[in-house]
């Protein structure tokens, strides 16, 4: 799953579909199929374009910024000495202390023998709106501000300071620049933006990128980085993935042929080249496990305009060439209004398939009926509402404690499992955490270690290069929203032998 395609891969359509709005010249790009806080003051630079960089504190306004999302503001980590929760965020089995060690000692950059600093940057203020990206950040404060409550990691509460980059290559790098150089951060944890342009300048400086949201492709090339969703090529800083090439599996698309009938189907996306990569992608995914798109949004394989304003005529041709089944790449305003037309024209189809970023609580309350409860997404992690699983328990509590006012979304929760992997790597190195460590213990994870980051994750994660000529597992979880739950209902936890095919990402920047 990676940049502009990526997404389809094993990890169906995850990018943040609301992404493919954003104007080509930003430089970002998105990943379809295939993830707030105070303003500090302190380093920011004065006038309209000073960074907006804060201490955790989820649901509070970022800066100045009118897109930052609305709450009431609550004492920063590092205001009371860690903000509270019995949320957790330790986990069973990982070390934590209540006072500093003993032996405890400045062992790196953004490390003393009682604090860590953590950065990360988020695009919350852009043009496309603060839900778009901010999910990761709202999971990965709650986790750091319920660590810190238990004493934090080995004796060290963890400071998080994090950045918007409002969509802009210029402030993306700027923001990693201020974090790297003047707060002198261990690592960034759980980073989520569209125009990710400071990838190089990190890896240059050593700095461990732990968790982020593969929106774009530099996770798949620099080796300074750690995707959530784990990366099974190179990472050699020269060239994106294997010699310019990423993988993906078609499991999912095999399940909604197989098990939910589906032969006919519809790719919706825009005309814009990242969006256009990816509703191709899709549609060469779902023709090999033998679907058959008959429909394209917008009426050609040319892509919609984004400023369409209904999808009237879509509907009637969907209904005309028997579509049962729908997979998109547009943004969540854009599939609303898909699913305003269906229910005008009471057409229903076995499955409407969103990207990652429309597995949220904002489908029930947002989009029309009966079209919601057909809305379906696909994940490598754990459902946010499966409530029967003690590591998302955990998460909801914690979000129930520390974020009471957000809406739960599935970045939430896997920037939570970024939060903590990152801790369980630092607990690793005991006193004497050196981000050399960390990058060593990461590189370490085998694909035969079925590591899931404490169960969050059902596709288990590494960072290992795999043999793409031969099959391998490709583990999925598909999920529909119910009226009748309230939220999400998980419908399919497979894992098979899938054979890889190639495909060449959109050129980013990278």
């Amino acid at each position: 799953m990676a940049a502009v395609g990526l997404l389809a891969a094993s990890c169906g359509t995850r990018l943040p579909d609301e992404a493919f709005q954003t104007a080509a010249g930003t430089g970002g790009e998105v990943r379809p199929g295939g993830r707030t806080a105070a303003a500090s003051g302190g380093d920011q630079a004065a006038g309209d374009d000073a960074l907006d960089t804060s201490t955790a504190s989820p649901g509070a306004p970022t800066g100045s910024d009118p897109g930052a999302q609305n709450g009431a503001q609550t004492p920063t980590a590092s205001e009371n000495g860690g903000a509270g929760g019995d949320g957790g965020g330790a986990g069973a089995g990982e070390p934590t202390r209540t006072g500093a060690s003993a032996t405890n000692t400045a062992s790196d950059v953004g490390v003393t023998a009682s604090e860590i600093k953590v950065g990360n940057i988020t695009a919350v203020g852009g043009p496309i709106g603060p839900e778009a990206f901010s999910g990761m950040l709202h999971g990965a404060q709650a986790f750091f501000q319920a660590l810190n409550e238990r004493g934090g990691v080995n004796g060290r509460k963890v400071k998080f300071s994090t950045c918007d980059d409002r969509e802009s290559s210029d402030r993306d790098l700027a923001c990693a620049q201020n974090l790297v150089e003047n707060q002198k951060v261990f690592a960034l944890v759980a980073g989520s933006t569209d125009t990710f342009a400071a990838g190089k300048y990190i890896d240059s400086k050593g700095v461990p990128d732990i968790g982020g949201q593969p929106i774009g492709n530099a996770y798949y090339k620099y080796p300074h980085l750690f995707s959530i969703l784990g990366v099974d090529t190179p990472r050699d800083g020269k060239s994106v993935g294997d010699k310019g090439k990423l993988y993906a599996q078609g499991g999912a698309y095999r399940y909604f042929k197989q098990q939910v009938k589906i032969d006919k189907a519809a790719v919706f996306f825009y005309f814009i080249p990242i969006s256009r990569t990816a509703g191709m992608f899709i549609a060469d995914g779902l023709r090999q496990q033998g679907i058959e798109p008959v429909y394209y949004g917008g009426g050609s394989d040319a892509g919609m305009n984004p400023a369409a304003p209904t999808f009237d005529t879509d509907v009637i041709q969907m209904r005309n060439r028997g579509v049962q089944g729908i997979w998109n790449a547009i943004d969540i305003a854009g599939f609303q209004k898909l699913c305003q037309a269906m229910d005008r024209y009471s057409f229903r189809v076995k499955a409407n398939v969103s990207t990652i970023q429309g597995m949220s609580q904002k489908v029930g309350q947002d989009f029309s009926a009966p079209c919601r409860n057909d809305v379906w997404a696909q994940t490598d992690s754990k459902s946010y509402a499966e409530t029967t699983s003690a590591p998302v328990a955990e998460f909801r509590a914690a979000m129930k404690k520390f974020d009471p006012g957000f809406r739960l979304h599935q970045w939430a929760l896997e920037g939570w499992a970024a939060g903590k992997l990152f801790t369980e790597g630092v607990a690793k190195m005991g006193a004497s955490p050196t981000r050399k460590g960390l990058v060593d213990w990461l590189n370490s994870i085998g694909d035969d270690a079925d590591y899931t980051i404490a169960g969050l994750m059902d596709d288990p994660v590494s960072w290992q290069p795999l043999d793409h000529s031969k099959p391998h597992s490709d583990c999925f979880d598909l999920h529909q929203w119910q009226d009748s739950a309230g939220t999400f209902v998980t419908r399919a936890k497979q894992c098979g032998d899938m054979p890889y095919y190639p495909y060449t990402p959109t050129d980013d920047g990278s």
